[in-house]
């Protein structure tokens, strides 16, 4: 084997080490940049189950106070604030219901640690 020759087997080494190293990368990137965290992973669970808690918890005390078929948050974008239950980090639950054209929508959201929010879509129910 001349100079040549090795120099282009070498070339070709590096070549296709380089090639299997950035698919390596590619293929653990995803295990490399970890799981996501199990609490925050639960307070999403937590808040968006509390968003449909919050809407009928509300819906509940504006039909008692006559409001009838409008549901909360009809008479303002921001008219239902409250807190319900504790997030993981033991810091309560926010949420806000505001009106919208196809319905209601409750924004959840927390101040532990993360600071987890999310938003919960209501459609209006058929009369």
């Amino acid at each position: 084997m001349n100079s040549q020759e090795k120099q282009i087997l070498r070339v070709s080494i590096w070549r296709t080490l380089g090639a299997l190293a950035g698919a390596g990368v590619l293929l653990l990137y995803p295990l490399l940049r970890g799981a996501p965290d199990p609490e925050v992973q639960r307070a999403l669970n937590q808040a968006e189950s509390i968003g449909f808690q919050a809407w009928e918890l509300e819906n509940r005390k504006a039909q008692h106070h006559g409001v009838g078929s409008r549901g909360p948050a009809s008479e303002g974008p921001d008219a239902v604030l409250g807190t319900l239950g504790l997030d993981p980090w033991g810091q309560p639950f926010h949420y806000r219901i505001r009106t919208e054209p196809q319905g209601h929508s409750v924004e959840v959201w927390t101040e532990g640690p993360q600071q987890v929010r999310t938003q919960v879509a209501i459609p209006n129910s058929p009369h």
